[in-house]
């Protein structure tokens, strides 16, 4: 691993769907070197696939994001795991009652150190073909817009549209499924009480947040080299 292997696994990071050639444009790298370094990660498992992120709140679902001293088992109901360079590891859970994350909180609470309840979304914006769209992708998080679009039978533009607006309402998200220990590319999870700030500060090397009036979480790649 060297820092052009960084940098794609961070680039990937902040969007899983970002094309090659891209990721070559932007790094201003040959796109036969980002192509063969992308076989290379691939090839030695440290990038062993990629995963459809979907809000939980996108299916009716109760959002809790929990910041746990200790590790969490694996439950049926975690939505995301973010372990960081030491310390901490981040989680989402999706509840379907009250109950059940009363019940979530109370069996960790000895664990959590920061605790966030974000508010529930409108399903009243979301249409049936986003729902087809989340299949398609769920399929494969990495298709391009031609390829779902010919699944489905419509236009690529009309794919494209929907996908930006499941991005850009952070609806979905489409993450490397990474080695964490071969990846050499650690992580790292800022608590402020001005998460805008922070984000402004960590806006290039951002992978995952989350901010409400008072206070939020940054998940983040350190800079340490040129992107």
């Amino acid at each position: 691993m060297d820092d052009t292997d960084r940098r794609i696994l961070l680039y990937l990071f902040r969007d899983g769907r970002i094309s090659l050639h891209r990721i070559s444009k932007v790094t201003r790298i040959d796109y036969s070197t980002i192509k063969y370094r992308f076989k290379y990660l691939r090839e030695r498992g440290i990038l062993r696939g990629f995963q459809l992120y979907v809000n939980p709140a996108f299916f009716g679902l109760r959002r809790v994001f929990l910041l746990s001293s200790e590790s969490i088992p694996r439950l049926a109901n975690m939505a995301i795991e973010f372990r960081c360079i030491e310390g901490p590891t981040l989680y989402e859970f999706a509840c379907g009652s009250k109950q059940e994350l009363n019940d979530l909180c109370s069996k960790y609470q000895n664990t959590i150190l920061e605790c966030w309840l974000p508010s529930r979304i409108r399903s009243e914006k979301i249409s049936r073909f986003d729902y087809e769209i989340i299949k398609a992708l769920n399929s494969d998080p990495r298709a391009p817009n031609p390829v779902i679009a010919k699944v489905l039978k419509v236009p690529t533009k009309q794919v494209k549209k929907h996908i930006e607006f499941l991005y850009s309402n952070n609806y979905i998200r489409v993450f490397p499924d990474t080695q964490i220990d071969g990846s050499s590319l650690p992580m790292f999870t800022l608590i402020s009480m001005r998460p805008l700030h922070v984000r402004s500060l960590l806006l290039n090397n951002l992978v995952w947040e989350y901010r409400d009036k008072k206070k939020g979480f940054s998940c983040a790649a350190p800079m340490v080299y040129r992107v």
